[in-house]
């Protein structure tokens, strides 16, 4: 994780690995808890993982048959 300098804006870097373990379990099922440590970098990338990949799912239950 990046942090900022006294003179540059806050920037933070989420690592990959963690975010795609998230998305698969989002669009696996909803109730699978996080891995990771809470408040650490990887929950953070998990938990928004999870959020896109559950919004996939969502998205992929809900539309019509071609």
């Amino acid at each position: 994780m990046q942090t900022a300098s006294a003179s540059s804006p806050a920037v933070l870097s989420m690592p990959p690995e963690p975010w795609q373990q998230g998305f698969d379990a989002g669009m696996r099922c909803p109730g699978e808890p996080c891995p990771f440590p809470v408040a650490s970098v990887e929950a953070w990338a998990w938990s928004s993982g999870f959020i896109e990949g559950k919004s996939g799912r969502a998205w992929c239950d809900t539309r019509s048959p071609i």
